[in-house]
């Protein structure tokens, strides 16, 4: 169950990077914040529901997923001094692009040590499971990738296609 929680809140973590991502500059704008937010509060929910979390689960997993976010905040915080001082980088005519690549060098090489201690997570939900719950999770977890790698193979096909 743990595991689907830490599961179920990387997949949070990564739709809310691709929401920031598609939405772009319009952050917050136009709903795609709200979407997100909607996202979040349903899959929280249907994390409770199909592994039956007990209370004490809950209140667990209630504490966690606080873990998460103040992570994912902080990485939003993070993301927007880097933007910002991208911003201030490309403000004249002409860029120093060397400059810019070495801001985002930089920014991806912290971001993959923070990635390696969050994917922690992942591991502290699933060992608070019990065995039914862990196999519950487990199948969901299966299904999932199922359909990932359905829609995976779609966007290779598409792109294999366009003329770019």
């Amino acid at each position: 169950m743990k595991g689907k929680l830490i599961f179920g809140t990387a997949v949070a973590a990564a739709g809310l990077a691709l929401t920031l991502v598609s939405c772009g500059p319009r952050f917050g704008e136009r709903g795609c914040m709200r979407h997100h937010e909607r996202f979040l509060e349903r899959k929280v929910s249907q994390i409770e529901s199909d592994l039956s979390l007990t209370d004490a689960q809950k209140a667990k997993f209630k504490e966690l997923r606080g873990r998460v976010k103040s992570d994912i905040l902080a990485g939003l915080n993070e993301r927007k001094q880097v933007l910002a001082l991208v911003r201030e980088k490309v403000k004249g005519d002409t860029a120093n692009v060397d400059e810019i690549v070495a801001i985002v060098r930089t920014q991806m090489r912290k971001n993959h040590g923070k990635m390696e201690e969050k994917i922690g997570y992942i591991s502290e939900f699933y060992n608070m499971l019990t065995p039914e719950q862990k196999r519950i999770f487990t199948r969901k977890v299966r299904e999932h990738l199922d359909k990932r790698d359905d829609r995976m193979d779609g966007f290779i096909d598409r792109l294999q296609k366009l003329d770019i």
